[in-house]
């Protein structure tokens, strides 16, 4: 009998130990009690293990009907875990287009070598069409763009949008932060976002090395910006910019631009006398001249400021953009718009409007308690649809999700995961097909990447030619390894090259153990300097005549020996040619 007791104590505290997930133990209620989430089955994968992103998908039952619910939750701290969450579009030249989160997964990927995208929601809602009718299918004659600011790699795609009243009330949006601290996500006030068109230079890595003050798009002023735009009344029509001569001191045309986006319609931003159109346009500028037409994919600055004039020249990089005044908010590197704040320091907001009162398919960007940040979607499983705004909350309590806001909802909602083999598959069912194999084309996106630990490391390595060339040698920026650096010899008129060294006094000659962001320095020697002071004397012939009859160390004065007269041999008449040159 007691053996028997024995063994059943040693099976219940192994129990402990072995129980995987008890799925009744995740249950929520909205704080109004209107709606009440409980999960009945579950299952949870890491998406890329080592890097701690975790999908998690739970069926259950809330207001009375069975849900899908899809999360990933992510601790978003880049220099600690090297992870952070980031929004993305697909854009090119002249805009931005729509694909579904797996393609705009996958684009994000081929925009960032070195990061890897472990899985995202869709985000913002967004216009659609052309047209300036005011309702939910966004009709403008800027096609596609957000309701709300979106930023991407620090870069502020869409400052001033429709969801606007007058220049400098922007939209409300969340700013997305991670740097490790208990709040990743902050909410932003359109009444507090003023905003100023800016023009910035760029230094060859994208940092910016000064800002000047824009004053008009396609206007008036001291500086003024010009670009094509699309027709008011021939909407989706493409209008090219022409000027038959400017009356500013300088005309600098970026022909071939990264982006170049007038974004929004002066007539449909609603702004009560404020109204305004919007430009991001980033580019290296190729041309100068007084008279110019626009096309699509192009840009123009004029300016009679005298610094900023100087500033500009053919190759010089530029970015124009709508900054924001207040440095905090324009310290922000990613953002998204949101349809409500659904939480709020662990409170559920109100639930109001039909679409918040009504069932459908949700998205959701969350906190947890613990800090991690979460990606959710709750979808029509076997063929309900969603839920309403009382059970996001519910379900957002079931997760200890503290802060919430919910994206564009309905067909949009959907999720994309990284697969094993490295591909993006959706987990949600979108567009009311009832597969996942049909997910709806949106705009913007919010994802979870990380730095890929299988890549090799991209570090930047720069040329100091001192004078010299390399001829049509290119010169890379950056390198992997050793045998990744380009090392050519460098011509220049009297010299002698003696080698690529990692400091400027020529101490250490790169070797094959170089690593890391380095400057390569090329070593170049004035033809007959025997003392190494850069001009050519008397002494340098004196020691020079020394080291031929053997009186001076060769390996402290073999590199400064020069067979001057390129005969092929180190003798007095190399002296001699030597001091006719200092005659000379």
């Amino acid at each position: 009998m007691k053996k028997k007791f024995l063994i059943l104590i040693i099976v219940l505290v192994l129990s402990l130990f072995l129980v995987r997930y008890d799925v009744d133990a995740v249950s929520g209620t909205d704080d109004t009690s209107h709606s009440t989430y409980t999960a009945t089955e579950e299952s949870t994968r890491s998406v890329v293990p080592g890097l701690g992103c975790v999908y998690t998908s739970d069926y259950g039952t809330c207001e009375g009907k069975n849900i899908h619910v899809s999360l990933l939750t992510q601790t978003c701290d880049i220099e600690k875990q090297n992870t952070k969450v980031v929004s993305w579009a697909i854009k090119n030249n002249t805009g931005f287009t729509r694909a579904n989160v797996a393609r705009i997964c996958a684009d994000y990927e081929a925009n960032h070598p070195g990061w890897i995208v472990l899985g995202g929601i869709n985000s913002d809602q967004y216009t659609l069409g052309f047209g300036n009718g005011f309702g939910a299918n966004g009709k403008a004659p800027y096609s596609v763009q957000p309701y709300y600011p979106l930023f991407a790699d620090g870069e502020k795609w869409f400052s001033n949008t429709w969801m606007s009243s007058g220049e400098g009330s922007n939209g409300n949006f969340c700013g997305l932060y991670s740097d490790g601290r208990a709040d990743s996500l902050v909410k932003v006030s359109a009444n507090t976002a003023l905003t100023h068109f800016t023009c910035q230079i760029l230094d060859k890595d994208g940092n910016v090395t000064a800002t000047y003050p824009v004053d008009s798009l396609n206007g008036t002023g001291e500086t003024v910006v010009y670009s094509g735009y699309y027709s008011d009344t021939e909407f989706g029509t493409f209008i090219v910019k022409n000027d038959k001569g400017v009356n500013l001191q300088q005309t600098f045309i970026v022909e071939n631009a990264d982006i170049a986006y007038c974004s929004n319609y002066s007539g449909y931003t609603n702004c009560g006398g404020n109204e305004q159109d919007a430009f991001f346009g980033v580019g290296t500028i190729s041309k100068k001249a007084p008279v110019f037409d626009l096309n699509k994919g192009q840009f123009a600055i004029s300016t009679n400021n005298s610094e900023l004039a100087s500033a500009l020249n053919i190759g010089v990089k530029i970015r124009c953009q709508y900054e924001y005044i207040d440095e905090e908010i324009n310290a922000i590197t990613d953002c998204v718009g949101f349809h409500t704040v659904q939480r709020d320091n662990n409170v559920d907001n109100p639930v109001a409007g039909s679409y918040n009162t009504n069932s459908r398919p949700r998205a959701v960007i969350g906190r947890k308690i613990t800090g991690q940040v979460v990606l959710m979607v709750i979808d029509d499983y076997k063929n309900t649809y969603g839920v309403t705004g009382y059970g996001i909350n519910a379900i957002c309590q079931a997760y200890s999700i503290c802060e919430a806001y919910q994206m564009d909802g309905g067909g949009s909602a959907q999720m994309a995961v990284r697969t094993d083999n490295g591909t993006f598959e959706a987990v949600t069912v979108s567009d009311d097909s009832g597969t996942t194999t049909s997910q709806r084309s949106i705009l913007t996106a919010v994802l979870f990447v990380a730095k890929d630990p299988n890549a090799k490391p991209d570090y930047k390595v720069t040329y100091e030619l001192n004078g010299g060339s390399v001829g049509n040698t290119v010169l890379p920026e950056i390198y992997n390894s050793y045998s990744d650096l380009v090392l050519p010899n460098v011509r220049k008129e009297g010299y002698e090259f003696a080698g690529w060294y990692l400091d400027e006094n020529f101490t250490e000659k790169v070797s094959k153990k170089v690593s890391g962001d380095i400057t390569l320095y090329a070593y170049l020697i004035l033809r007959g300097d025997m003392d190494k002071d850069d001009t050519i004397t008397l002494k340098d012939a004196i020691l020079l005549k020394l080291y031929i009859y053997g009186k001076l160390d060769d390996d402290l004065y073999y590199d400064y020996a020069s067979d001057y007269n390129n005969d092929g041999d180190f003798d007095l008449s190399d002296v001699k040619a030597l001091q006719e040159k200092i005659i000379e």
